[in-house]
């Protein structure tokens, strides 16, 4: 139906894949399909034998992809160092945050629980559909647009035409990794 595979990424010659939750809201808490979760495999596409929920019963199933759980929709995915990032799209709002392997990310069905977690809340939903982290080392940029995530938001649900303040444009968001969070409120670089 909708909300299925979203960006991927290697890291560590493991690629992650995350899944969305393909409209069955029930499923996102399920370990025993792959809707609403992060999958971790090796490059020929076997499960990484470490995955935090893999089982050594010598069929391979669902659980042993699962690297995180409890997603609606994945759209934007990256790696800073050793530690991931998503943005995930919402119902009414939508979320950016660090994930970590074996960890249940709660979404439920609702904003409540979308809002579980989240080092920062885009509220209402702006349609976050992809995430990129420009590093200090990147020196051919200005320096105030170094060390800090860019995101495009595409705009809410269903949107046509000129969207709310904010949507439709590639923001940037500063992050604080000593406590997991966002540094300050995002800034928009340009609207389309």
């Amino acid at each position: 139906t909708s909300h299925q595979i979203g960006p991927c990424a290697i890291s560590d010659d493991q690629l992650y894949v995350p899944v969305g939750y393909g409209k069955e809201r029930s499923q996102s808490q399920n370990l025993q399909t792959t809707l609403g979760s992060i999958l971790r495999m090796d490059l020929d596409l076997q499960p990484a034998p470490d995955n935090p929920f893999a089982t050594d019963d010598g069929e391979t199933t669902a659980v042993d992809y699962i690297w995180t759980y409890g997603h609606r929709n994945v759209f934007g995915l990256d790696f800073v160092g050793d530690r991931l990032f998503i943005t995930e799209n919402g119902g009414s709002i939508d979320r950016v945050l660090e994930v970590e392997g074996g960890e249940n990310y709660l979404w439920r069905g609702d904003d409540w629980s979308i809002a579980a977690r989240a080092a920062f809340i885009f509220g209402p939903s702006v349609g976050l559909v992809q995430l990129d982290y420009l590093s200090a080392a990147r020196d051919i940029f200005p320096e105030e647009f170094r060390d800090q995530f860019f995101i495009a938001l595409a705009g809410g649900p269903g949107a046509t035409g000129p969207g709310r303040k904010g949507e439709r444009s590639v923001t940037m968001l500063r992050y604080d990794f000593d406590n997991n969070r966002a540094a300050e409120p995002p800034n928009m670089l340009l609207a389309y």
